[in-house]
Parts: C-alpha cells; sequence; structure tokens
C-alpha cells in the first residue's frame, strides 16, 4: 500500500502531521498483512501470542498498528480469553489540545507586562522606605548628639566639659585655700607683735 497521492499524510484514513509518521503507518501496515496471512488457522494461544508479543516490542506505534491490536483483542475476549490476562495497549500520544500559537503569544504578553510593572512598584516602595529610614537615623543622631547623657558621640564633648568645671572647681577651692592660709599668717604675725612689745613693757617696768 502506498501514500495516498492526493495527500501525503493519510494513510489508511488517518491523517498524520507529516510525510516520516505517514511513510511509518504505510510501514505497519504492510506489517500487519504479513502477521493476517501467518496467524490464518492458528490457534487462541498462538494469536495470544502474537498479540502480547506485538505489544512487548512496540512493534506497532501509529494508529494503524493500534485499530490492529484492537481488533485482535476484541477478537481474543469473543474466543474467551479473559480480558485482565491481555495487556492493555499503550498509546504514544497526546490528547491534550494545543493551542494555536497567536492564542499562546497573546496570553504570554499579559504576565510579561505585568512583571515589567511589579519592578516599578518596588522600586519606588523602596525608594520610599530608604528615605524613611534616612530620616529616623538622622533624628536618632541629632538626638543623640544633644543629649545630656554620655554617649559614643558625644562622650569627648562631655568629658571636656567635665574635666574644665573641675578644673575650676579646685582652682576656686586652691585660691580659698590661699586666702585663708594669709589670714592665718596675719593673725600670727599679729600675735607676735604683740608678744614683743608686752614683753618690751615688762622690761622697762623692771
Amino acid at each position: 500500500m502506498s501514500v495516498s497521492d492526493k495527500t501525503d499524510r493519510i494513510v489508511d484514513g488517518f491523517c498524520y502531521v507529516n510525510k516520516e509518521e505517514a511513510q511509518l503507518a504505510v510501514q505497519e501496515n504492510d506489517k500487519i498483512e504479513i502477521l493476517t496471512k501467518k496467524m490464518e488457522g492458528c490457534d487462541l494461544a498462538s494469536a495470544k501470542a502474537v498479540y502480547e508479543r506485538a505489544i512487548l516490542n512496540r512493534t506497532f506505534r501509529t494508529p494503524v498498528g493500534h485499530k490492529f491490536l484492537y481488533s485482535l483483542r476484541n477478537k481474543l475476549i469473543a474466543k474467551g480469553v479473559p480480558e485482565e490476562s491481555l495487556s492493555p495497549i499503550p498509546l504514544q500520544v497526546h490528547f491534550i489540545q494545543m493551542q494555536p500559537l497567536e492564542s499562546y503569544q497573546k496570553k504570554e504578553v499579559k504576565p510579561v507586562a505585568n512583571k515589567k510593572q511589579k519592578p516599578k512598584v518596588t522600586l519606588v516602595g523602596s525608594v520610599i522606605l530608604n528615605v524613611i529610614l534616612l530620616i529616623a537615623i538622622m533624628a536618632m543622631f541629632i538626638i543623640t548628639l544633644y543629649s545630656d547623657n554620655p554617649n559614643i558621640i558625644n562622650y569627648k564633648t562631655q568629658v571636656q566639659n567635665e574635666y574644665a568645671t573641675w578644673d575650676q572647681e579646685l582652682k576656686e577651692k586652691e585660691k580659698q585655700l590661699r586666702i585663708w592660709e594669709k589670714e592665718l599668717n596675719d593673725k600670727a604675725a599679729i600675735q607676735s607683735e604683740e608678744s614683743e612689745v608686752a614683753e618690751t613693757v615688762d622690761e622697762n617696768e623692771e
């Protein structure tokens, strides 16, 4: 059997995607003709063995071969072979309808647009957050700088101010001590003069 002259993708009523698959169907059709002749007059066990061997070796992969296996399976069941003892016919095709390329591209455009918009929103939010954090840090720095309590920023200034205060207090105390010392010296000198005067008077009276 050859490929139809009208279209090179139709074989035994099935239209295939390309010429290669159609040619494979032609080859399987030739195998079916050979097997059918060899199976004429064979017993039930031999027919079942042919069915199982064809499935095990994946002899048929096109709808033409699947149709032959399905027909052979029904004949075996009709002659008394338990259906559960027969291997299922494996299909190597996908039956989910594929969407046209144009509709697929249209659907893909929307997510791309959304993905481009999301970074803009994220960028604006990030800028606002950074500005808020910067203001908060500046406020904390100002509060810390002008705080009366010593901290890592104004520690040196606080220490210098305290040292200057202590130094001023020491100088004032030292000045006060000198005044007291002078007063004591003056009193001692006066008392010494008074003693000398008293002694001189006593000597004159004698």
